[in-house]
């Protein structure tokens, strides 16, 4: 009953509620209603009275929010069920993708261990054959040079001799390391081309130039004034360089053409030797008692052939490069024919 559910409060007088009916509604809810009074409780307080119409009265309005509170929710329920629909027949069901799996590790395939390359002293034609060595490691143990820099270092402690000074040059140059030798400056002030090759001359000048404190003019005027006589002759003809690095380059160029223009006059010499009459004994005795290096059998080689034999490093005498003119054994072997006629 009501006065069950809420008891009067305790200021009022003890009092029996009037009879009560409860009226179910639409949606679930009751009412209730309070019946007339009838017997000895018609002359109740009027106070209780108001505190039942005030109790009817909240329960009333609690009902219209529920009311309210259940409309709003049917709606958002529609709306949820109309959105859904409509994902799902614009967008087809997006099914996730696998997790990628790690990369798997074949045994057996470890990068193979390769012998380094031989050292590298410049000799002209081996070039190719290091660089393409190099190549190979790089590619076959990626993991061992995972950086530029790191190629560049291990190519640089497979160089010797004459190519270790021109790349330690280009790294210090490179790298801008301080300089800090006094001596460089008067060894270059001195340096000179002379009898040796262009590409010599160029290493040891770049070497000597990356410990000095010279601006660029003096380091291209140094380097055009220690160039032979036939290669100023054959910069004369040509538009000047604009920097020192340009004028290596036309250098180098105008040099490779004369070794080549010189290689095609040899060998037209030695095709017309070849047609010639072969010399009397006589005549090759007297030969080979000059102080001109030769080969057996053959006419007094050029002052050309004689350039590019002492260029390349090559036998005086027969033109070989396992060896020199002093242990030439075809010059030995001459001599002791000679001795032996006398």
């Amino acid at each position: 009953s009501v006065g069950a559910l809420f008891p009067p409060p305790p200021f009022l007088p003890q009092c029996s509620l009037p009879a009560q009916r409860w009226i179910p509604r639409p949606g679930g809810s009751v009412t209730c209603l309070l019946a007339p009074s009838t017997g000895h409780n018609s002359h109740a307080p009027a106070t209780s009275a108001s505190w039942c119409s005030g109790i009817e009265s909240a329960v009333q309005h609690h009902e219209d929010k529920l009311t309210k509170v259940s409309q709003c929710i049917d709606q958002l329920s529609v709306q949820l069920t109309q959105l859904i629909q409509t994902v799902s027949t614009t967008n087809p069901a997006l099914v996730p993708l696998p997790a990628p799996s790690p990369p798997s590790v074949k045994m057996g395939s470890a990068e193979p261990r390769l012998e380094p390359p031989a050292r590298y002293h410049g000799e002209e034609g081996f070039s190719r054959t290091f660089l393409s060595q190099c190549e190979l490691n790089f590619s076959l143990q990626p993991s061992c040079f995972p950086s530029e820099e790191s190629r560049v270092a291990y190519v640089l402690t497979r160089l010797g001799g004459d190519a270790a000074i021109w790349g330690t040059a280009a790294w210090r140059r490179r790298n801008n390391c301080p300089r800090f030798s006094t001596l460089s400056s008067s060894r270059l002030a001195k340096l000179r081309q002379g009898d040796r090759p262009l590409s010599d001359y160029i290493i040891r000048f770049q070497a000597l130039a990356e410990d000095c404190t010279w601006g660029s003019s003096a380091l291209y005027d140094h380097f055009y004034l220690g160039l032979s006589s036939r290669l100023k002759d054959d910069l004369a003809h040509q538009p000047k360089p604009r920097d020192l690095d340009t004028l290596m380059e036309v250098a180098t160029r105008l040099d490779q053409r004369f070794w080549e223009r010189q290689a095609e006059l040899s060998g037209t010499q030695v095709r017309t030797a070849l047609q010639m009459p072969k010399p009397s004994s006589a005549e090759r005795e007297t030969s080979a008692s000059e102080s001109e290096p030769m080969q057996l059998g053959r006419r007094r080689i050029t002052a050309a052939e004689k350039e590019r034999r002492r260029t390349h490093g090559l036998c005086f005498y027969c033109g070989s490069s396992d060896h020199q003119l002093a242990t030439c054994p075809l010059k030995e072997r001459a001599q002791q024919e000679k001795r032996a006629s006398c």
